[in-house]
Protein backbone atom coordinates (compact mmCIF):
# COMPACT_ATOMS: atom_id res chain seq x y z
CA UNK A 1 0.00 0.00 0.00
CA UNK A 2 1.44 3.63 -0.73
CA UNK A 3 1.66 6.46 1.05
CA UNK A 4 -1.37 8.08 -1.05
CA UNK A 5 -3.60 5.52 -0.01
CA UNK A 6 -2.99 5.29 3.42
CA UNK A 7 -3.16 8.90 4.00
CA UNK A 8 -6.83 8.57 2.14
CA UNK A 9 -7.72 5.53 4.02
CA UNK A 10 -6.54 6.80 7.42
CA UNK A 11 -8.64 10.27 6.34
CA UNK A 12 -11.52 8.51 6.14
CA UNK A 13 -11.40 6.36 8.44
CA UNK A 14 -11.39 9.49 10.93
CA UNK A 15 -14.53 10.37 9.19
CA UNK A 16 -16.54 7.83 9.91
CA UNK A 17 -15.54 7.77 12.90
CA UNK A 18 -16.60 11.21 13.81
CA UNK A 19 -19.86 10.40 11.62
CA UNK A 20 -20.47 7.34 13.63
CA UNK A 21 -20.60 9.17 17.05
CA UNK A 22 -22.64 11.99 15.81
CA UNK A 23 -25.07 9.38 14.97
CA UNK A 24 -24.38 7.48 18.29
CA UNK A 25 -25.21 10.77 20.13
CA UNK A 26 -28.15 11.19 18.05
CA UNK A 27 -30.02 8.14 18.79
CA UNK A 28 -30.39 8.79 22.30
CA UNK A 29 -34.10 9.14 23.13
CA UNK A 30 -35.48 12.65 23.62
CA UNK A 31 -38.68 13.63 25.13
CA UNK A 32 -40.58 16.52 24.57
CA UNK A 33 -40.38 18.22 28.13
CA UNK A 34 -42.98 20.31 29.52
CA UNK A 35 -40.27 22.43 31.56
CA UNK A 36 -42.39 25.35 31.02
CA UNK A 37 -45.37 23.80 32.80
CA UNK A 38 -42.77 22.89 35.43
CA UNK A 39 -41.48 26.57 35.63
CA UNK A 40 -45.02 27.97 35.30
CA UNK A 41 -46.81 25.93 37.97
CA UNK A 42 -43.60 27.51 40.24
CA UNK A 43 -44.38 30.92 38.91
CA UNK A 44 -48.17 30.84 40.34
CA UNK A 45 -47.41 29.92 43.47
CA UNK A 46 -48.44 25.86 42.93
CA UNK A 47 -45.85 24.44 44.54
CA UNK A 48 -47.41 20.86 44.92
CA UNK A 49 -47.95 20.78 41.05
CA UNK A 50 -44.28 21.63 40.53
CA UNK A 51 -43.13 19.06 42.76
CA UNK A 52 -45.30 16.56 41.03
CA UNK A 53 -44.43 17.42 37.62
CA UNK A 54 -41.10 17.58 38.20
CA UNK A 55 -41.00 14.51 40.10
CA UNK A 56 -42.85 12.02 37.38
CA UNK A 57 -40.05 14.40 34.51
CA UNK A 58 -37.23 12.93 36.40
CA UNK A 59 -38.84 9.76 36.44
CA UNK A 60 -39.60 9.64 32.76
CA UNK A 61 -35.87 11.00 31.49
CA UNK A 62 -33.39 8.42 30.51
CA UNK A 63 -29.60 8.27 31.94
CA UNK A 64 -28.58 8.55 28.21
CA UNK A 65 -30.95 11.48 27.41
CA UNK A 66 -29.54 14.54 26.09
CA UNK A 67 -31.67 16.45 28.10
CA UNK A 68 -31.32 15.16 31.20
CA UNK A 69 -29.42 17.68 32.93
CA UNK A 70 -31.91 20.69 31.96
CA UNK A 71 -34.86 18.08 34.00
CA UNK A 72 -32.34 17.70 36.95
CA UNK A 73 -31.75 21.13 37.17
CA UNK A 74 -35.41 21.97 36.93
CA UNK A 75 -36.22 19.29 39.81
CA UNK A 76 -33.28 21.11 41.64
CA UNK A 77 -35.04 24.27 41.47
CA UNK A 78 -38.44 23.01 42.44
CA UNK A 79 -36.86 21.80 45.54
CA UNK A 80 -35.22 24.70 46.21
CA UNK A 81 -38.65 26.98 45.68
CA UNK A 82 -40.70 24.32 47.81
CA UNK A 83 -38.35 24.11 50.74
CA UNK A 84 -38.53 28.26 50.76
CA UNK A 85 -42.53 27.98 50.82
CA UNK A 86 -42.19 25.09 53.46
CA UNK A 87 -40.10 27.18 55.49
CA UNK A 88 -41.83 30.69 55.12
Amino acid sequence: MDRVTRGWLGRFSAILLVVFVQSAGASATTVKLPMDDIYRALGEGDAARALSLSATLTEQIGDADNQRAAVLQARLDVLREYSKLDGA
